[in-house]
Protein backbone atom coordinates (compact mmCIF):
# COMPACT_ATOMS: atom_id res chain seq x y z
CA UNK A 1 0.00 0.00 0.00
CA UNK A 2 1.44 3.53 -0.90
CA UNK A 3 2.46 5.87 1.93
CA UNK A 4 -0.55 8.26 2.47
CA UNK A 5 0.16 11.84 4.10
CA UNK A 6 -2.42 14.69 5.63
CA UNK A 7 -1.89 18.44 5.50
CA UNK A 8 -2.92 22.03 5.81
CA UNK A 9 -3.89 23.41 2.52
CA UNK A 10 -3.38 27.44 1.42
CA UNK A 11 -6.87 27.79 3.30
CA UNK A 12 -5.27 25.97 6.05
CA UNK A 13 -7.60 23.40 6.30
CA UNK A 14 -6.84 19.80 6.69
CA UNK A 15 -6.82 17.54 3.02
CA UNK A 16 -6.31 14.56 2.20
CA UNK A 17 -5.14 11.53 2.39
CA UNK A 18 -2.86 11.72 -0.81
CA UNK A 19 0.14 9.54 -1.93
CA UNK A 20 3.84 11.09 -1.87
CA UNK A 21 3.39 11.29 -5.39
CA UNK A 22 0.17 13.44 -5.27
CA UNK A 23 2.19 15.64 -2.74
CA UNK A 24 5.10 16.24 -5.23
CA UNK A 25 2.43 16.98 -7.84
CA UNK A 26 1.44 19.67 -4.99
CA UNK A 27 4.67 21.11 -4.50
CA UNK A 28 5.00 21.17 -7.90
CA UNK A 29 2.25 23.53 -8.51
CA UNK A 30 3.18 25.55 -5.28
CA UNK A 31 0.41 24.69 -3.41
CA UNK A 32 2.23 23.11 -0.80
CA UNK A 33 5.52 24.74 0.36
CA UNK A 34 8.67 23.10 2.80
CA UNK A 35 6.36 25.28 5.40
CA UNK A 36 3.21 23.20 5.15
CA UNK A 37 2.32 20.78 7.85
CA UNK A 38 1.89 16.85 7.12
CA UNK A 39 1.11 13.62 8.91
CA UNK A 40 1.37 9.81 8.10
CA UNK A 41 0.62 7.30 9.55
CA UNK A 42 4.26 6.30 10.50
CA UNK A 43 4.81 9.75 12.51
CA UNK A 44 3.88 10.83 15.90
CA UNK A 45 2.49 14.54 15.95
CA UNK A 46 2.33 16.91 13.02
CA UNK A 47 5.55 18.61 11.63
CA UNK A 48 6.92 20.79 8.70
CA UNK A 49 7.77 19.24 5.60
CA UNK A 50 11.39 21.32 6.45
CA UNK A 51 11.44 18.86 9.37
CA UNK A 52 11.18 15.99 7.12
CA UNK A 53 14.84 15.98 5.16
CA UNK A 54 13.96 12.19 3.58
CA UNK A 55 10.41 13.54 2.13
CA UNK A 56 11.79 17.26 1.78
CA UNK A 57 14.22 15.47 -0.39
CA UNK A 58 11.42 13.60 -2.63
CA UNK A 59 9.90 16.65 -3.28
CA UNK A 60 12.95 18.27 -4.39
CA UNK A 61 14.29 16.08 -6.55
CA UNK A 62 12.32 17.56 -9.84
CA UNK A 63 10.64 20.86 -8.75
CA UNK A 64 11.85 24.05 -10.18
CA UNK A 65 13.77 26.50 -8.29
CA UNK A 66 12.06 29.63 -6.90
CA UNK A 67 12.25 32.21 -4.22
CA UNK A 68 12.61 31.44 -1.08
CA UNK A 69 9.65 33.52 1.60
CA UNK A 70 8.97 32.73 5.18
CA UNK A 71 4.84 32.51 5.04
CA UNK A 72 2.74 32.95 8.16
CA UNK A 73 1.88 29.76 10.67
CA UNK A 74 -0.68 28.10 9.80
CA UNK A 75 -3.27 27.50 11.88
CA UNK A 76 -3.64 24.20 13.90
CA UNK A 77 -5.24 21.10 11.48
CA UNK A 78 -8.34 19.69 13.64
CA UNK A 79 -7.75 16.07 14.17
CA UNK A 80 -8.41 13.82 11.43
CA UNK A 81 -11.98 12.32 11.67
CA UNK A 82 -12.21 9.21 13.60
CA UNK A 83 -12.28 6.11 11.01
CA UNK A 84 -13.12 2.88 10.54
CA UNK A 85 -10.61 0.15 11.85
CA UNK A 86 -8.12 -0.11 9.25
CA UNK A 87 -8.19 3.59 8.98
CA UNK A 88 -3.98 5.54 9.63
CA UNK A 89 -5.28 8.31 11.63
CA UNK A 90 -6.47 5.82 13.97
CA UNK A 91 -2.71 6.49 15.79
CA UNK A 92 -3.54 9.69 16.42
CA UNK A 93 -5.70 9.68 19.32
CA UNK A 94 -3.67 8.30 22.36
CA UNK A 95 -0.66 7.19 20.39
CA UNK A 96 -0.20 4.09 18.98
CA UNK A 97 -2.41 1.62 20.89
CA UNK A 98 -5.30 4.29 21.02
CA UNK A 99 -7.33 4.24 23.57
CA UNK A 100 -6.13 7.51 25.18
CA UNK A 101 -7.72 11.04 25.73
CA UNK A 102 -4.48 13.00 25.49
CA UNK A 103 -4.82 15.49 22.62
CA UNK A 104 -2.77 14.58 19.58
CA UNK A 105 -2.28 18.11 18.80
CA UNK A 106 -0.84 19.34 21.82
CA UNK A 107 2.43 19.27 20.45
CA UNK A 108 2.14 20.59 16.91
CA UNK A 109 0.54 23.51 18.86
CA UNK A 110 3.63 23.86 21.12
CA UNK A 111 6.05 23.75 18.48
CA UNK A 112 4.07 26.71 16.70
CA UNK A 113 4.63 29.03 19.42
CA UNK A 114 8.05 28.29 19.19
CA UNK A 115 8.69 28.62 15.78
CA UNK A 116 6.71 32.10 15.81
CA UNK A 117 9.04 33.18 18.55
CA UNK A 118 12.31 32.31 16.73
CA UNK A 119 10.92 34.05 13.64
CA UNK A 120 10.33 37.26 15.14
CA UNK A 121 13.56 37.03 17.08
CA UNK A 122 15.53 36.42 14.40
CA UNK A 123 13.95 38.99 12.40
CA UNK A 124 14.41 41.69 15.48
CA UNK A 125 18.10 40.44 15.18
CA UNK A 126 18.13 41.17 11.92
CA UNK A 127 16.23 44.94 12.49
CA UNK A 128 13.68 44.08 9.57
CA UNK A 129 9.97 42.37 9.54
CA UNK A 130 9.37 39.00 8.74
CA UNK A 131 7.14 40.48 6.03
CA UNK A 132 10.23 41.84 4.10
CA UNK A 133 11.59 38.01 3.91
CA UNK A 134 11.75 36.20 0.25
CA UNK A 135 9.34 34.31 -1.18
CA UNK A 136 9.19 30.48 -0.38
CA UNK A 137 9.79 28.36 -3.30
CA UNK A 138 8.76 26.55 -5.66
CA UNK A 139 5.78 28.77 -6.08
CA UNK A 140 5.21 29.55 -9.89
CA UNK A 141 2.84 32.36 -10.40
CA UNK A 142 2.39 32.03 -13.70
CA UNK A 143 1.66 28.72 -13.66
CA UNK A 144 -0.93 28.86 -10.78
CA UNK A 145 -2.44 31.93 -12.86
CA UNK A 146 -2.70 29.89 -15.81
CA UNK A 147 -4.48 26.93 -14.87
CA UNK A 148 -7.20 28.86 -13.06
CA UNK A 149 -7.98 30.81 -16.32
CA UNK A 150 -7.92 27.37 -17.91
CA UNK A 151 -10.54 26.32 -15.58
CA UNK A 152 -12.29 29.73 -16.03
CA UNK A 153 -13.08 28.52 -19.44
CA UNK A 154 -14.80 25.38 -18.74
CA UNK A 155 -17.53 27.24 -16.62
CA UNK A 156 -20.35 29.24 -18.05
CA UNK A 157 -22.70 31.27 -16.16
CA UNK A 158 -25.90 31.02 -16.81
CA UNK A 159 -29.44 32.18 -15.04
CA UNK A 160 -32.87 31.28 -14.21
CA UNK A 161 -35.97 33.07 -15.43
CA UNK A 162 -35.82 34.81 -12.01
CA UNK A 163 -32.48 36.22 -12.78
CA UNK A 164 -30.45 33.47 -10.03
CA UNK A 165 -27.31 32.88 -11.17
CA UNK A 166 -26.25 29.14 -11.52
CA UNK A 167 -23.15 27.53 -13.47
CA UNK A 168 -22.21 24.89 -15.86
CA UNK A 169 -19.29 22.51 -16.23
CA UNK A 170 -18.82 21.94 -20.21
CA UNK A 171 -16.58 19.78 -19.72
CA UNK A 172 -18.08 17.61 -17.62
CA UNK A 173 -21.25 18.68 -17.64
CA UNK A 174 -21.74 19.40 -14.10
CA UNK A 175 -24.42 22.17 -12.90
CA UNK A 176 -24.17 23.76 -9.59
CA UNK A 177 -25.95 26.56 -7.14
CA UNK A 178 -22.04 26.96 -6.09
CA UNK A 179 -19.56 29.41 -7.71
CA UNK A 180 -16.53 27.56 -8.95
CA UNK A 181 -13.49 28.28 -6.97
CA UNK A 182 -11.52 29.58 -10.41
CA UNK A 183 -14.94 32.23 -10.57
CA UNK A 184 -15.08 34.15 -7.37
CA UNK A 185 -13.59 37.35 -6.64
CA UNK A 186 -11.75 38.27 -3.58
CA UNK A 187 -14.14 39.50 -1.60
CA UNK A 188 -16.27 36.35 -2.88
CA UNK A 189 -13.32 34.19 -1.88
CA UNK A 190 -13.28 36.05 1.62
CA UNK A 191 -16.57 34.46 2.41
CA UNK A 192 -15.60 30.90 2.75
CA UNK A 193 -15.00 29.28 5.69
CA UNK A 194 -17.90 27.91 8.50
CA UNK A 195 -21.34 29.86 8.07
CA UNK A 196 -24.10 29.09 10.32
CA UNK A 197 -27.34 30.85 11.62
CA UNK A 198 -27.12 32.92 14.48
CA UNK A 199 -30.71 33.84 16.14
CA UNK A 200 -31.63 37.59 16.06
CA UNK A 201 -34.15 39.35 17.97
CA UNK A 202 -35.29 41.63 14.81
CA UNK A 203 -34.20 39.66 11.81
CA UNK A 204 -35.28 35.62 13.58
CA UNK A 205 -32.09 34.87 12.11
CA UNK A 206 -28.69 36.23 10.33
CA UNK A 207 -25.68 34.28 8.93
CA UNK A 208 -22.55 34.40 10.20
CA UNK A 209 -18.77 32.46 9.86
CA UNK A 210 -16.89 31.12 12.87
CA UNK A 211 -13.71 32.73 13.28
CA UNK A 212 -12.59 30.24 16.10
CA UNK A 213 -13.61 28.20 19.21
CA UNK A 214 -12.63 29.27 22.14
CA UNK A 215 -11.43 27.32 25.21
CA UNK A 216 -14.40 28.53 27.39
CA UNK A 217 -17.36 26.50 25.39
CA UNK A 218 -18.00 30.14 23.45
CA UNK A 219 -17.86 30.28 19.64
CA UNK A 220 -16.58 33.90 17.71
CA UNK A 221 -18.26 34.67 14.93
CA UNK A 222 -18.22 37.10 12.09
CA UNK A 223 -21.80 38.59 10.42
CA UNK A 224 -21.68 39.66 7.05
CA UNK A 225 -21.29 43.44 8.05
CA UNK A 226 -17.90 42.40 9.56
CA UNK A 227 -19.83 42.49 13.31
CA UNK A 228 -17.83 40.00 15.60
CA UNK A 229 -19.82 38.39 18.61
CA UNK A 230 -19.54 35.49 20.99
CA UNK A 231 -21.98 32.94 21.40
CA UNK A 232 -22.17 30.25 23.59
CA UNK A 233 -22.88 27.41 21.64
CA UNK A 234 -24.19 25.19 24.56
CA UNK A 235 -27.24 27.83 24.94
CA UNK A 236 -27.55 28.85 21.62
CA UNK A 237 -27.91 26.01 18.86
CA UNK A 238 -26.42 27.22 15.43
CA UNK A 239 -27.31 25.49 11.89
CA UNK A 240 -24.72 25.14 9.33
CA UNK A 241 -25.43 26.53 6.09
CA UNK A 242 -23.72 26.67 2.91
CA UNK A 243 -22.85 30.75 2.03
CA UNK A 244 -23.83 30.36 -1.40
CA UNK A 245 -27.00 29.11 -0.38
CA UNK A 246 -27.76 32.96 0.40
CA UNK A 247 -27.37 34.37 -3.01
CA UNK A 248 -29.49 31.62 -4.77
CA UNK A 249 -33.64 32.36 -3.69
CA UNK A 250 -36.08 30.28 -5.53
CA UNK A 251 -39.29 30.46 -6.07
CA UNK A 252 -40.39 26.68 -4.79
CA UNK A 253 -39.41 25.83 -1.32
CA UNK A 254 -39.34 22.36 -1.82
CA UNK A 255 -35.86 23.26 -4.29
CA UNK A 256 -33.89 24.22 -1.20
CA UNK A 257 -30.80 21.98 -0.12
CA UNK A 258 -32.03 21.84 3.73
CA UNK A 259 -35.78 22.68 4.63
CA UNK A 260 -35.38 24.92 8.04
CA UNK A 261 -36.74 27.66 9.77
CA UNK A 262 -33.70 30.50 9.07
CA UNK A 263 -33.45 29.25 5.12
CA UNK A 264 -37.37 29.58 4.33
CA UNK A 265 -37.49 33.04 6.15
CA UNK A 266 -34.32 34.07 4.29
CA UNK A 267 -35.77 33.38 0.98
CA UNK A 268 -38.98 34.75 1.49
CA UNK A 269 -36.95 37.67 2.86
CA UNK A 270 -35.29 38.22 -0.40
CA UNK A 271 -37.91 37.69 -2.62
CA UNK A 272 -40.41 40.04 -0.63
CA UNK A 273 -37.42 42.68 -1.15
CA UNK A 274 -37.87 42.35 -4.98
CA UNK A 275 -41.43 42.92 -5.23
CA UNK A 276 -42.04 38.34 -5.24
CA UNK A 277 -44.90 38.57 -2.47
CA UNK A 278 -45.44 34.87 -3.37
CA UNK A 279 -43.78 31.93 -3.12
CA UNK A 280 -44.46 27.66 -3.53
CA UNK A 281 -43.77 25.00 -1.53
CA UNK A 282 -45.06 22.74 -3.72
CA UNK A 283 -48.97 23.06 -4.01
CA UNK A 284 -49.09 25.58 -1.26
CA UNK A 285 -48.71 29.31 -2.12
CA UNK A 286 -47.15 31.14 0.68
CA UNK A 287 -48.87 35.11 0.10
CA UNK A 288 -46.95 37.99 2.05
CA UNK A 289 -48.67 41.55 2.35
CA UNK A 290 -46.62 43.93 0.60
CA UNK A 291 -48.74 46.75 2.13
CA UNK A 292 -48.44 48.39 -1.48
CA UNK A 293 -50.19 48.31 -4.48
CA UNK A 294 -48.07 45.92 -7.15
CA UNK A 295 -49.17 45.72 -10.41
CA UNK A 296 -49.47 41.85 -10.76
CA UNK A 297 -53.24 41.52 -11.18
CA UNK A 298 -53.81 42.72 -14.94
CA UNK A 299 -55.77 41.25 -17.29
CA UNK A 300 -52.48 40.28 -19.09
CA UNK A 301 -51.25 38.44 -16.17
CA UNK A 302 -54.47 36.24 -15.95
CA UNK A 303 -53.76 35.79 -19.61
CA UNK A 304 -50.75 34.28 -19.05
CA UNK A 305 -51.53 32.20 -16.20
CA UNK A 306 -54.30 31.06 -18.08
CA UNK A 307 -52.22 30.31 -21.48
CA UNK A 308 -49.00 28.32 -19.73
CA UNK A 309 -48.72 29.08 -15.36
CA UNK A 310 -46.03 26.44 -15.48
CA UNK A 311 -43.62 29.25 -17.54
CA UNK A 312 -44.65 31.63 -14.61
CA UNK A 313 -43.63 32.60 -10.98
CA UNK A 314 -46.14 31.66 -8.17
CA UNK A 315 -49.37 33.92 -7.92
CA UNK A 316 -52.61 33.11 -6.84
CA UNK A 317 -53.98 32.73 -10.17
CA UNK A 318 -52.03 29.71 -10.81
CA UNK A 319 -53.86 28.19 -7.60
CA UNK A 320 -57.42 29.65 -9.02
CA UNK A 321 -56.27 28.34 -11.83
CA UNK A 322 -55.48 24.59 -10.70
CA UNK A 323 -58.56 24.87 -9.20
CA UNK A 324 -60.22 25.24 -12.11
CA UNK A 325 -58.91 22.94 -14.19
CA UNK A 326 -59.26 19.81 -11.40
CA UNK A 327 -63.02 21.09 -11.91
CA UNK A 328 -62.90 20.06 -15.27
CA UNK A 329 -60.99 17.40 -15.33
CA UNK A 330 -62.19 15.41 -12.48
CA UNK A 331 -66.02 16.72 -12.83
CA UNK A 332 -66.23 17.21 -8.73
CA UNK A 333 -65.79 20.43 -6.53
CA UNK A 334 -62.69 21.45 -6.06
CA UNK A 335 -61.67 24.03 -2.40
CA UNK A 336 -59.46 26.51 -1.96
CA UNK A 337 -58.43 26.87 1.79
CA UNK A 338 -57.10 30.69 2.71
CA UNK A 339 -55.81 31.01 6.05
CA UNK A 340 -53.37 33.76 8.09
CA UNK A 341 -53.30 35.87 10.82
CA UNK A 342 -54.68 39.49 10.51
CA UNK A 343 -53.75 41.32 7.94
CA UNK A 344 -51.61 38.56 6.02
CA UNK A 345 -53.84 39.73 3.00
CA UNK A 346 -56.66 37.02 2.81
CA UNK A 347 -59.60 39.11 2.22
CA UNK A 348 -57.14 40.33 -0.98
CA UNK A 349 -56.08 37.00 -1.98
CA UNK A 350 -59.71 35.50 -2.39
CA UNK A 351 -60.56 38.48 -4.28
CA UNK A 352 -57.93 37.68 -6.77
CA UNK A 353 -59.27 34.12 -6.93
CA UNK A 354 -62.50 34.98 -7.49
CA UNK A 355 -61.84 37.70 -9.88
CA UNK A 356 -59.70 35.13 -11.80
CA UNK A 357 -62.30 32.69 -12.25
CA UNK A 358 -65.20 35.00 -13.35
CA UNK A 359 -62.29 36.11 -15.97
CA UNK A 360 -61.19 32.44 -17.22
CA UNK A 361 -64.82 30.83 -16.88
CA UNK A 362 -67.49 33.41 -17.59
CA UNK A 363 -70.67 32.72 -16.97
CA UNK A 364 -74.66 31.83 -18.52
CA UNK A 365 -76.19 34.65 -17.72
CA UNK A 366 -75.61 38.19 -18.55
CA UNK A 367 -72.51 39.47 -16.23
CA UNK A 368 -73.39 36.84 -13.37
CA UNK A 369 -69.50 36.77 -12.45
CA UNK A 370 -69.94 40.52 -12.57
CA UNK A 371 -72.54 40.66 -9.95
CA UNK A 372 -69.92 37.76 -7.85
CA UNK A 373 -67.68 40.64 -7.54
CA UNK A 374 -70.18 42.97 -6.36
CA UNK A 375 -70.67 41.23 -3.62
CA UNK A 376 -67.66 42.07 -1.94
CA UNK A 377 -67.32 45.99 -1.33
CA UNK A 378 -71.22 45.25 0.43
CA UNK A 379 -69.35 42.50 3.07
CA UNK A 380 -66.57 44.52 3.25
CA UNK A 381 -68.47 47.57 4.15
CA UNK A 382 -70.47 45.66 7.47
CA UNK A 383 -68.02 43.05 7.99
CA UNK A 384 -64.61 44.78 8.49
CA UNK A 385 -63.07 47.27 10.08
CA UNK A 386 -59.80 48.87 11.18
CA UNK A 387 -57.72 47.02 14.01
CA UNK A 388 -53.86 47.51 14.99
CA UNK A 389 -52.40 45.59 12.69
CA UNK A 390 -54.77 46.13 9.52
CA UNK A 391 -56.80 48.89 8.12
CA UNK A 392 -59.40 46.51 6.45
CA UNK A 393 -59.90 43.89 8.72
CA UNK A 394 -62.18 40.86 7.81
CA UNK A 395 -64.14 40.88 11.60
CA UNK A 396 -65.60 37.08 10.28
CA UNK A 397 -65.57 34.30 8.78
CA UNK A 398 -66.54 33.73 5.60
CA UNK A 399 -67.12 30.69 2.99
CA UNK A 400 -67.64 31.07 -0.80
CA UNK A 401 -69.07 28.93 -2.93
CA UNK A 402 -69.31 29.33 -7.00
CA UNK A 403 -71.52 26.97 -8.96
CA UNK A 404 -70.45 26.08 -12.65
CA UNK A 405 -72.98 24.33 -14.59
CA UNK A 406 -72.18 21.14 -16.89
CA UNK A 407 -70.31 23.44 -19.58
CA UNK A 408 -68.47 24.93 -16.35
CA UNK A 409 -69.52 28.13 -17.17
CA UNK A 410 -70.47 30.48 -13.76
CA UNK A 411 -74.35 29.58 -13.14
CA UNK A 412 -74.81 30.95 -9.64
CA UNK A 413 -72.38 31.82 -5.64
CA UNK A 414 -73.84 31.82 -2.62
CA UNK A 415 -71.45 33.38 1.08
CA UNK A 416 -72.06 31.64 4.30
CA UNK A 417 -70.72 34.04 7.13
CA UNK A 418 -70.46 33.26 10.37
CA UNK A 419 -68.57 34.43 13.78
CA UNK A 420 -69.31 38.00 13.31
CA UNK A 421 -66.96 40.43 16.09
CA UNK A 422 -70.53 41.79 17.50
CA UNK A 423 -68.82 43.35 20.12
CA UNK A 424 -66.89 46.24 17.95
CA UNK A 425 -70.24 47.82 17.47
CA UNK A 426 -70.44 49.11 21.60
CA UNK A 427 -66.31 49.01 22.04
CA UNK A 428 -62.69 48.79 20.94
CA UNK A 429 -59.16 49.78 21.25
CA UNK A 430 -57.85 53.11 21.26
CA UNK A 431 -56.11 52.68 17.52
CA UNK A 432 -59.30 50.99 15.91
CA UNK A 433 -62.47 51.78 15.13
CA UNK A 434 -66.52 50.36 14.26
CA UNK A 435 -67.44 48.91 11.08
CA UNK A 436 -66.48 50.74 7.95
CA UNK A 437 -70.09 51.28 6.88
CA UNK A 438 -71.31 53.61 9.90
CA UNK A 439 -68.37 56.06 8.79
CA UNK A 440 -69.44 55.61 4.89
CA UNK A 441 -72.86 56.76 6.26
CA UNK A 442 -71.80 59.26 7.77
CA UNK A 443 -69.58 60.89 5.79
CA UNK A 444 -70.85 60.13 2.21
CA UNK A 445 -74.66 59.54 2.40
CA UNK A 446 -76.52 62.36 0.74
CA UNK A 447 -78.60 65.06 3.40
CA UNK A 448 -81.62 64.10 2.81
CA UNK A 449 -80.94 59.92 4.01
CA UNK A 450 -79.14 61.07 7.05
CA UNK A 451 -81.86 63.67 7.89
CA UNK A 452 -84.00 60.47 7.68
CA UNK A 453 -82.01 58.56 9.68
CA UNK A 454 -81.33 61.22 11.90
CA UNK A 455 -77.96 60.51 11.91
CA UNK A 456 -75.52 63.49 12.34
CA UNK A 457 -72.57 63.63 9.20
CA UNK A 458 -69.60 63.85 11.54
CA UNK A 459 -69.10 60.57 12.94
CA UNK A 460 -66.65 62.21 16.12
CA UNK A 461 -70.49 63.14 17.82
CA UNK A 462 -71.43 59.28 18.98
CA UNK A 463 -70.56 58.43 22.42
CA UNK A 464 -69.78 54.77 21.09
CA UNK A 465 -67.13 56.14 18.86
CA UNK A 466 -65.37 58.02 20.80
CA UNK A 467 -62.51 55.73 22.34
CA UNK A 468 -61.25 55.13 18.71
CA UNK A 469 -60.06 56.81 15.77
CA UNK A 470 -61.61 58.03 13.14
CA UNK A 471 -59.72 57.86 10.09
CA UNK A 472 -57.56 55.46 8.26
CA UNK A 473 -54.83 55.78 6.22
CA UNK A 474 -55.64 54.43 2.13
CA UNK A 475 -59.41 54.77 3.10
CA UNK A 476 -62.11 57.32 1.62
CA UNK A 477 -65.10 56.86 3.01
CA UNK A 478 -67.24 58.90 1.01
CA UNK A 479 -66.19 57.18 -2.15
CA UNK A 480 -66.17 54.28 -0.11
CA UNK A 481 -69.98 54.90 -0.23
CA UNK A 482 -70.63 55.36 -3.53
CA UNK A 483 -69.24 51.81 -4.31
CA UNK A 484 -71.39 50.87 -1.57
CA UNK A 485 -74.39 51.91 -3.23
CA UNK A 486 -73.70 51.02 -6.82
CA UNK A 487 -72.98 47.19 -5.66
CA UNK A 488 -76.27 46.88 -4.08
CA UNK A 489 -78.21 48.73 -7.28
CA UNK A 490 -75.82 46.00 -9.57
CA UNK A 491 -77.28 43.09 -7.42
CA UNK A 492 -80.40 44.73 -7.52
CA UNK A 493 -81.94 45.49 -3.79
CA UNK A 494 -85.07 47.40 -3.60
CA UNK A 495 -85.59 50.74 -1.88
CA UNK A 496 -87.41 48.81 0.79
CA UNK A 497 -84.17 47.11 1.19
CA UNK A 498 -81.81 49.30 0.63
CA UNK A 499 -83.35 51.66 3.22
CA UNK A 500 -83.42 48.86 5.74
CA UNK A 501 -79.87 48.51 5.29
Amino acid sequence: MAEEYYYVDNQEQQAGPVTKADLKNLFATGEITTETFVWGEDMAEWQAVEELPKLKAFLHRSAAPAKPKIPAVPSIPAAPAAPEAKSPLSGLFGGRGGGGGKDPLAALRKKKKKKKAKMQVESAGRGEEVADAPKSPNVDRKAIEAKRNEDKQKWRTLKTPEGVAYYHNTETNETTWDKPDCLKTADEIDKDGDWYWMPHKQEAFIPCRLISKNTNGSWTVETEDGQTHSVMKKHTPLESLKWSQLRSPVKDLVLLDVMNRPLILHNLRERYVDNQIYTNVGTILIALNPYKRLPLYTPAIIESYQRNKSREPPHVYAIADNAFQGLIGSKSGQSIVISGESGAGKTVCTKQCMQYLAEVAGSTESNIEQKILSANPILEAFGNAKTVRNNNSSRFGKYVEIFFDAKFKISGAMTTNYLLEKSRVVIHSEEERNYHVFFQLCRGGPADLLKSLKLSSDPADYRYLQNGTFDVDGIDDKEEFNELTKSMRKLQFTDKEYNDV
